[in-house]
């Protein structure tokens, strides 16, 4: 291999390298709904869209526990341990409330 063909094969290579490495501009999400249990005992309900969203919280025997709307808010609510599911038009999701 000439030397002029190693030196163009290299800086090539180190050039991608270089732009892969580069950070990525991110946008913050705007439009998001977020339903956790990160605390004992809580229910977190965050809703980040611009329109208001009902929210009802069911027991896993199928009562009704709590129903909140929300918009561009969160709300955090006390419950026993166990599990639980909550249901809005965007969706259904099981939660484990420890």
């Amino acid at each position: 291999m000439s030397k002029v063909f190693s030196l163009i094969l290299a800086i090539g290579i180190f050039g991608t390298v270089a732009s892969v490495a580069q950070p990525v501009k991110r946008e913050p999400v705007r439009h998001t709904i977020i339903v956790s249990s990160t605390h004992p005992g809580t229910l977190t309900i965050e809703n980040y869209t611009p329109k208001s969203v009902t929210f009802t919280v069911y027991s896993i025997t199928g009562q009704v526990v709590r129903t909140i709307e929300l918009k561009n808010d969160s709300t955090t609510i006390s419950l026993p341990q166990g599990f639980y599911i909550v249901k809005s038009d965007n969706g259904t999701m099981k939660v484990a409330v420890k």
